[in-house]
């Protein structure tokens, strides 16, 4: 008589998701007023908040994401441009206050990161953007505008 000998193994796993979503908010990016005639860039800044999306039961693996800023038609000419009618006027976002680096798309590694970690509700996080309008732009009186959008890669 011959004996077999079952080995039994039960393997239990749960996969627990990263973020279920990332809610991004923004501020107002305003100027104010524009002086054609000053020889300095006007400044001004913006935050963007990025916040993990969790069931609130179970945390999140630790998430890494980038937020891009959406290149519009100027930007392939080296700036943004707000515009009234069809008038324009001529700026710059960066990532760092003064310049540098223009902030850019996903495909141009230019981006915000950050990465939240594997814990139950991950803190939101905060990124400050910079522009500038260009001294000395020959415009004409209006309110000038532009809308940015912005990309989330997680």
């Amino acid at each position: 008589m011959r004996k077999v000998i079952l080995f039994g193994f039960l393997l239990i796993s749960t996969t627990v998701d990263a973020c279920l979503s990332i809610d991004v908010t923004t501020t107002d990016l305003n100027f104010g007023t524009y002086n054609p005639l000053d020889n300095t860039p006007l400044q001004s800044s913006f935050d963007v908040t990025v916040d993990c999306v969790t069931d609130g039961i179970l945390p999140a693996l630790a998430t890494v994401f980038s937020v891009g800023l959406v290149a519009n038609s100027e930007v392939s000419l080296g700036y943004r441009a707000l515009s009234s009618g069809t008038d324009q006027l001529q700026y710059g976002i960066s990532r760092s206050y003064g310049g540098g680096p223009e902030w850019g798309p996903l495909s141009s590694g230019r981006v915000f990161s950050g990465n939240f970690a594997a814990i139950l509700l991950p803190p939101a996080q905060l990124f400050r953007g910079h522009a500038s309008i260009a001294p000395r732009q020959n415009v004409r009186v209006g309110a000038y505008s532009d809308t940015l959008v912005l990309e989330v890669e997680f």
